[in-house]
């Protein structure tokens, strides 16, 4: 499993993301490597990126094959294309993955992948979610507005941010619509709100966009640390960011 952040902004698009890969051998014991690529740019598409949680392989013939190495044969195959909208490119990465996803015998590992970036006539950027083997299309993300995705293991980002574990807000809120209380539903929401700490979106500059994803990732990692459970979120933290007018950008 791995924790990646998309932040949409007013200046742009910030993907971050761990690099610890999570490896479980048959016999159940557990290794991990630090050195992860989670997030990834496309030659020829510069206005976009992928950022991805998950399942870091996909096998193929017995043998797995990496993540980076099924992107890199997608950058040839949509090559001929020329430049695609986010969302062209987003549905030929669907088509992609999902051929693979079948080759290799439906493997029962779950895939996130995340297809970012702008086009030439949206100032605010877009974001497409992809989950295999679940969905069946890609599902656009904010649309119109800004905001803050996460992937992974995200428990404790929104419980900092939201004051309240949103597992658990989720599950009162089920448990409120079935008893057919609109004011009962109302009053919950209005009572949790006092707790949340949710940054201005809206207004933050890009660089300390960048500052607030690694923030939440690395403060992840740290509490894993001292808590009983896999730390399956670790490994230096990696970011790029992607702009209308500079595209795709690491940030050192």
């Amino acid at each position: 499993m791995t924790l990646s952040v998309v932040f949409k902004g007013i200046e742009g698009i910030v993907l971050s993301a761990d690099s610890r890969l999570t490896v479980q051998a048959q016999t159940g014991s557990i290794s991990f490597y630090d050195n992860a690529t989670k997030i990834f740019a496309l030659p020829g598409q510069r206005h976009c990126g992928v950022i991805t949680a998950g399942s870091s392989t996909i096998p193929i013939q017995s043998q797995s094959r990496s993540l980076t190495s099924h992107l890199l044969e997608f950058s040839e195959v949509i090559n001929p294309l020329g430049k695609l909208s986010v969302e062209d490119l987003s549905n030929e990465l669907n088509r992609f993955v999902t051929r693979v996803w079948h080759i290799s015998g439906q493997p029962q590992q779950t895939l996130n992948l995340a297809v970012v970036g702008f086009d030439a006539s949206c100032s605010s950027g877009r974001v497409f979610s992809l989950i295999f083997p679940a969905a069946s299309q890609p599902t656009e993300l904010n649309k119109g507005e800004f905001g803050l995705t996460t992937f992974g293991e995200d428990g404790f980002v929104w419980t900092l941010i939201r004051g309240i574990n949103v597992r658990l807000l989720n599950d009162i809120k089920n448990i409120v619509a079935r008893s057919g209380s609109g004011e009962l539903e109302t009053a919950v929401n209005s009572a949790t709100q006092g707790f949340s700490y949710f940054p201005p979106i809206s207004s933050l500059p890009l660089r300390d966009a960048v500052d607030l994803t690694r923030f939440l990732i690395e403060t992840t990692s740290l509490l894993q640390k001292f808590l009983v459970l896999t730390q399956t979120v670790g490994g230096p933290v990696k970011s790029a960011t992607i702009t209308a007018q500079e595209g795709f950008n690491w940030v050192s």
